[in-house]
């Protein structure tokens, strides 16, 4: 798969105006994201998701190493409005994204400050409304919406400017399990329906399962990357970085313990009651 966002080496360190002291936050990281992936980036508070995630569209740029976006460097200053059309950034607190009093007009916001003409501009926001199913609300206050539609709405504005990727530094953490649903389900559908690049970064494990591949970051590192289902089955390397597996992987790995052959592993409700049930018909078989 060709590599449209390339991580070689990269580094960040940021330094302590007080003392000059410097703070390493990234290490090392290397990392390629294809056109269309949707990969997820997990690890315990501290680890440096967050800063990872403003490294993408050049919020951040690396002091050391490179990142490029469609063969772009983002260190490269006049091309970071062009960075910025390809990689969206969804924050995750929506009410430090919207800043207009109105759905459409903090849709339109981004668009008019590029100078997109009326035409467009109309036809973009009425599309990226449509598409995370908030078009009913374009005229509604923002201040009236529930969380999850906020997010949505900030989604939407993301959207707007047509970009390949959009990266989610964790946008359910603030969410009911309503609006987490809401949110969930508009990412998966981007990246199903239009083939829209996906860089999720959680602390949620259930939502892992939605993503091809799942990185691990410890210490400003990644150290691990695997698929959803790698990870549930290994007990060893979640419980080496303080990752607390989903209720349901619980339930099947005291089934394990207690010497039923559990074969999938999986935080989906529906995979895993197949599983037990498989584990119940093999158990009345043997009677």
């Amino acid at each position: 798969m060709e590599n449209f966002i390339l991580f070689n080496n990269v580094s960040f360190s940021s330094i302590n105006e007080y003392d000059d002291t410097k703070t390493e936050i990234l290490k090392d990281i290397n990392l390629s994201v294809g056109h269309g992936e949707f990969i997820s980036v997990v690890g315990k508070n501290g680890c440096g998701k967050s800063t990872l995630s403003k490294h993408f569209n050049a919020v951040l740029v690396p002091t050391g190493g490179d990142i490029l976006i469609d063969g772009i460097n983002t260190k490269c200053e006049e091309k970071i409005f062009e960075i910025r059309q390809k990689i969206g950034l969804v924050l995750q607190n929506p009410d430090n994204q919207i800043i207009s009093g109105v759905v459409e007009d903090d849709v339109a916001f981004g668009l008019e400050n590029l100078g997109i003409n009326r035409y467009t501009m109309r036809e973009n926001v009425d599309k990226a409304l449509k598409s995370v199913g908030m078009y009913e609300y374009k005229n509604s206050p923002t201040y009236t919406l529930s969380g999850g539609q906020k997010q949505r709405v900030a989604i939407a504005g993301v959207l707007a400017m047509n970009p390949e990727c959009i990266v989610l530094d964790e946008p359910t953490s603030m969410l009911d399990p309503s609006g987490r649903k809401e949110v969930l389900d508009t990412i998966v559908n981007l990246n199903k329906k239009f083939g829209t690049t996906i860089v999720l970064i959680t602390h949620d494990m259930e939502e892992l399962s939605l993503s091809g591949r799942v990185l691990i970051m410890d210490e400003g590192s990644i150290v691990s990357e695997k698929t959803p289902e790698e990870l549930f089955c290994n007990s060893h390397l979640l419980n080496r970085y303080g990752l607390l597996p989903p209720s349901s992987i619980k339930l099947l790995y005291n089934l394990e313990n207690e010497g039923y052959k559990v074969k999938l592993k999986s935080p989906d409700t529906e995979i895993c009651t197949k599983e037990i049930l498989s584990l119940l018909e093999e158990v009345k078989c043997r009677r």
